[in-house]
């Protein structure tokens, strides 16, 4: 059963971050949030100079949010010069089996967090 989400719901969950378990990367890369961010007022990613580690590595950027992975480029954000400081797509559930390719052709992981939310 698919629950009804709304990216609204998800950027707070995010915020919060209300998830249970170790996060993994449709790569399956473990995902520790070290900072999840601020709430972005202008274009771009929807949370600035957010921190993660994944991949053994640790990323400074932003965090873009969909319910849908579709989205990404249903949305244009692939030809969208302003997404390219995005460091991890997080959905709620995947549509595609594609990844998250930036305008400047740069892929980021995706993290499809419908399993981890710990509580809506």
């Amino acid at each position: 059963m698919t629950i009804r989400m709304l990216e609204k719901e998800l950027s707070e969950i995010w915020r919060q971050q209300r998830f249970s378990g170790a996060l993994l990367t449709q790569g399956g890369d473990e995902v520790t949030v070290i900072y999840p961010g601020r709430i972005n007022d202008n274009r771009g990613g929807d949370f600035c100079d957010a921190v993660i580690a994944c991949a053994g590595r640790t990323l400074t950027g932003d965090i873009e949010l969909h319910v849908r992975s579709g989205d990404w480029r249903g949305h244009g954000h692939d030809r969208d010069p302003s997404y390219n400081r995005v460091v991890l797509h997080v959905v709620y559930y995947t549509t595609t089996g594609a990844g998250t390719i930036l305008q400047d052709g740069r892929e980021v992981p995706v993290l499809a967090v419908e399993d981890y939310v710990a509580s809506l």
